[in-house]
């Protein structure tokens, strides 16, 4: 026996135009910068850097939506950010290190 669950769709009304055509065309510039970043660096030093994406949003909800800010979301913030900071010296360091002994 199948058990429907019922759906309700409605058109957005006209002012969802102006908040999402426009975080369409953020959306399509991010990925297009970092596709094009990923031509200037290597991926081990420009990938890292999208986690930022959760705290910045983390930051943007708890000052623009009112959000509350937990000990969790503080520690993995910071998680993040250490992470982030060692991911990229690492990758730095061994792209010189791999120019250095192949010249």
């Amino acid at each position: 026996m199948m058990t429907q669950i019922p759906i309700a769709l409605h058109s957005p009304s006209f002012q969802w135009i102006f908040i999402l055509v426009p975080a369409g065309v953020i959306g399509t510039i991010s990925a297009i910068m970092v596709i094009l970043s990923l031509k200037l660096a290597p991926a081990s030093i420009v990938l890292p850097l999208g986690y930022l994406e959760i705290v910045s949003s983390s930051i943007i909800g708890a000052i623009i939506f009112d959000e509350a800010v937990t000990l969790n979301m503080i520690a993995g913030s910071i998680l993040i950010l250490f992470s982030s900071f060692l991911i990229t010296r690492t990758g730095t360091s061994q792209t010189n290190l791999d120019e250095q002994f192949h010249e």
